[in-house]
């Protein structure tokens, strides 16, 4: 989990080493339904190309304030197995349906992170760093 104190300052916690609270979130033993990669919600072999999943996830609420993979559903275990479904076969929404400024170079950048095959995603957390660091100085440049 990623909080945003007060001072502005940015924290991780939870980790994963939390008990489960209550039985009403779309939470499991080992993760955040939303935030898990294909492979992860399957049990399979997770390494940092996951971790960019889920960064790709927040990024892509963070820019447009809504999850690109959710469940209205009211029974969680439902909810849980729809969000599954969804992240393993439903292509990423297009961003521009929530905030239409945003571009097409910045959507391909989080299409990539949320690439179903672990292969096709940036392989580090660097590779993504440096793809939206490069897209922010192109930004820039056509401003000048």
């Amino acid at each position: 989990n990623i909080m945003l104190t007060q001072n502005g300052d940015i924290k991780l916690i939870d980790l994963g080493i939390a008990s489960k609270l209550n039985n009403s979130s779309t939470s499991t033993g080992y993760g955040t339904t939303a935030y898990m990669a294909p492979e992860q919600s399957a049990m399979g072999h997770c390494g940092v190309y996951t971790d960019v999943f889920a960064l790709g996830i927040l990024l892509f609420e963070m820019l447009t304030a809504h999850l690109p993979f959710y469940s209205n559903n009211p029974n969680p275990k439902e909810a849980r197995d729809e969000i599954r479904y969804k992240i393993k076969y439903s292509p990423t929404p297009e961003m521009r349906s929530y905030y239409p400024f945003i571009n097409h170079d910045l959507q391909s950048i989080v299409n990539k992170a949320l690439e179903k095959e672990p292969v096709c995603r940036y392989q580090c957390c660097e590779e993504f760093r440096k793809a939206i660091l490069d897209y922010e100085t192109n930004k820039t440049r056509q401003l000048l």
